[in-house]
């Protein structure tokens, strides 16, 4: 997903909608998203996230693959801009790592369960428009990882 421009996420009863762009990986499968060059703004009143990408669940003990290419580290064209898209009390990008699956991010050096160098990582990759606020959340190992996400 590249020079995306998403505005004014309406508030829903359902989390999901109250996100500006939303990647989840369930099960054993992979899901490689790479989100470069975009604008996430103006939150609804009820936004939860700009970016939020969910590998596996802590209740099913999936085991699969979530690679995510947000960003980067030096081009600033490639940067997301999402500073203030988690509206009021949310956060602007989520990484979640839950069961038993491996959260791939391209040139990260970072240990696997270490939340908060995911967190700065994250944020140095999405600075577009200044600093994002950003939560990591780790749950067993694998963990987060140095990884290359595929391309379709």
């Amino acid at each position: 997903m590249t020079d995306n421009d998403v505005q004014a996420v309406a508030p829903s009863t359902t989390a999901y909608s109250q996100i500006g762009m939303n990647f989840n990986q369930h099960g054993s499968s992979r899901l490689d998203a790479t989100v470069r060059g975009n604008t996430i703004a103006t939150p609804g009143a009820s936004a939860q996230a700009g970016l939020r990408a969910l590998a596996g669940d802590p209740l099913s003990g999936d085991s699969g693959t979530l690679c995510l290419d947000a960003g980067d580290g030096t081009n600033a064209a490639l940067k997301n801009s999402l500073t203030g898209s988690g509206g009021t009390g949310g956060v602007d990008i989520v990484a979640s790592q839950q069961g038993s699956t491996s959260f791939l991010l391209p040139g990260y050096t970072g240990a696997a369960n270490d939340t908060a160098a995911v967190q700065s990582y994250l944020q140095a990759r999405n600075d577009g428009n200044g600093t994002p606020s950003a939560l990591a959340v780790f749950s067993n190992p694998p963990g987060f990882a140095d990884g290359t996400c595929l391309l379709p």
